[in-house]
């Protein structure tokens, strides 16, 4: 497929949402952006001055930010955790745990469970499945103008049809 060369009008959003907000936030970070380029320590620096656009989608609270980055650094250390499975020499490695929704009756809204417990509970392993198809469906997405990745996006298609198609 040819590449067009026409110049196409942009509109920049956000991708929670295609509100004034959302908008706002979209269009304060094109235009911190250089030659195409934005790095989150210049938007941080910009965002300081309680009069940029950005100023309220940080937490300046040091103490609840600080709260919130220890949370978000839990996360990744359990992210991180990967089980190696050997089988008659062969390794194979996955991760240990897979965030889900808890159901009811167990504390908690979310919560990381194991992948074994993941895959003997169909409502888990039905949330691991559509947490994945999401993932696929938004790296689709992402990368869509890349024709080398075709046969990818193939697949995809053909998984989400398989996987939609077992459903009520």
């Amino acid at each position: 497929m040819k590449q067009e060369t026409k110049k196409a009008k942009k509109t920049f959003v956000f991708k929670n949402g295609k509100d004034k907000v959302s908008k706002i936030i979209a269009d304060a970070l094109e235009d911190l952006s250089v030659d195409g380029k934005l790095t989150p320590k210049e938007v941080v620096e910009a965002a300081r001055n309680p009069k940029h656009p950005l100023h309220s989608q940080f937490d300046w609270d040091n103490t609840v930010a600080g709260e919130k980055w220890r949370i978000q650094q839990a996360r990744l250390l359990i992210n991180q955790v990967e089980v190696v499975i050997s089988v008659n020499g062969e390794e194979t490695t996955r991760n240990k745990y897979v965030n889900v929704e808890l159901a009811n009756g167990e504390n908690g809204n979310r919560s990381y469970i194991t992948v074994e417990k993941a895959l003997s509970k169909e409502c888990y392993r039905q949330q691991v499945l559509d947490t994945a198809l999401a993932e696929a469906e938004y790296w689709q997405t992402k990368y869509q103008i890349y024709q080398e990745l075709s046969q990818i996006f193939q697949s995809i298609e053909v998984t989400k049809k398989k996987l939609k198609g077992g459903k009520n």
